[in-house]
């Protein structure tokens, strides 16, 4: 099908130009400008990288941004040898040239060190990350910098500069391998807290503690496919549940508890099986523990299966949501369920982060049309069904019977 749009006016923008400059009035080459962030109520994360920049200084420092729509701007201004800059300013009418804007960057302090303890080749691909100290140490450091994190690479000899800093400022530094992860996972030393101006920061490279154990059934048979989410003061995600792990067997690497010993909060999930939980698993610094088995209890499930209202033939693809069911008729009414952080990262890529919601359980129907769902007897919930071929569908409401381990739904997609 075609539809014709008819014409498409473009408005008139503006076009702002400008120069950044240090401390001295030199320009500065290879500053990014960047569109501030709005936070609209919400919480904003700098990431790895941020959006493009919808401009770079040339060799004098000049910048021009052309396509801006008229009334106010806001940008960053990112460059690794300053801290950030900002220019704000509203604009009046279209065509209106702004040609005379000055960026000043402050000069940048540095902080350098090297890494001590490194086994032969692996100073390949490390990297110091560098935020402001607020007295903990967390495995993934918010940057809430415009540009990203403030990061540098360890070169071959294990040296490394930390150039940018904020002067007078105090920087918690966490070595990874790569780029950092949520989860912890990249750490490869303890943190260490810096001064701006410091020059023999040292970190002593390790592979953390670690944690080895094995999944079975009640029967004692291995459970292959699980999630794991481990953490000191909260649990992260590290394996997803349709990871196979062979024989039911896991090892939980770069563990980085306190100098002196932390208790872990364990959580192990899989389908057809009740959450398993540990929450005082006390870990010391290079620990090798193993657990030994961890056996799950059967837990219910609701086997949905779907198909073509036209056709009665399975729907393959689906993506299922099986929530708590909402009255559309009751009072609003405040609900808090906890919501979990999934961050995958890939070589090349960006880390990919994914959120779910307690009491939600996702899935997608295989060949024949069908997806099992873990489930709480008594409960009323809803499925939430879509798929590119048909209508979404909501069905509901559903309430999962005691006594059954396997309860059949059906539903048919428009």
């Amino acid at each position: 099908e075609t539809s014709d749009l008819g014409d498409l006016r473009l408005a008139e923008g503006v076009r702002l130009r400008g120069r950044v400059t240090d401390s001295g009035g030199q320009g500065v080459a290879g500053a990014r400008i960047l569109r501030k962030p709005k936070a609209d109520g919400g919480l904003v994360v700098y990431g790895e990288t941020s959006a493009p920049a919808v401009a770079v200084t040339d060799a004098d420092g000049r910048f021009e941004i052309a396509r801006q729509a008229v009334g106010p701007y806001e940008f960053d201004v990112v460059h690794a040898r300053h801290p950030a800059g900002a220019f704000a300013g509203r604009t009046e009418r279209p065509g209106e040239v702004l040609d005379d804007l000055v960026v000043t960057l402050r000069d940048g302090a540095t902080i350098e060190g090297v890494v001590v303890g490194l086994p032969p080749g692996r100073a390949r691909d490390l990297r110091i990350y560098g935020a402001p100290d607020e007295g903990v140490d967390g495995g993934f450091l918010l940057p809430n910098r415009p540009g990203g994190p403030l990061w540098t690479e360890v070169d071959d000899k294990g040296r490394f500069r930390l150039q940018g800093v904020e002067p007078g400022g105090r920087l918690r530094l966490t070595l990874h391998r790569g780029r950092q992860r949520w989860d912890g996972g990249s750490r490869r030393a303890r943190a260490v807290v810096a001064a701006a101006g410091d020059r023999d920061v040292r970190f002593q490279y390790s592979e953390g503690a670690t944690l080895t154990f094995r999944v079975v059934s009640p029967s004692g048979e291995p459970v292959e496919s699980f999630q794991v989410a481990a953490g000191f003061e909260f649990a992260m995600i590290r394996s997803r549940r349709e990871e196979t792990h062979p024989d039911g067997v896991y090892t939980l690497a770069h563990l980085w508890p306190a100098a002196s010993g932390e208790e872990l909060k364990l959580e192990i999930s899989a389908a057809g099986f009740e959450p398993w939980k540990a929450e005082s698993l006390l870990v010391r610094p290079e620990d090798s523990v193993d657990l030994g088995a961890v056996t799950l209890t059967q837990r219910p499930q609701v086997m949905l299966s779907v198909t073509s209202a036209d056709t009665g033939e399975p729907v393959v693809g689906a993506s299922v949501l099986m929530r708590p069911y909402r009255d559309p008729a009751a009072a609003p009414s405040e609900t808090r369920r906890r919501v979990s952080i999934e961050a995958e990262a890939q070589d090349g890529e960006e880390e990919r982060r994914t959120f779910q919601i307690e009491g939600e359980v996702r899935g997608r129907t295989d060949d024949e049309g069908s997806v099992a769902l873990d489930a709480t007897p008594g409960t009323t919930v809803e499925f939430l069904i879509q798929h590119p071929d048909h209508a979404e569908t909501l069905d509901a409401p559903f309430v999962v019977p005691y006594g059954a381990s396997l309860t059949e739904h059906a539903v048919a997609l428009e």
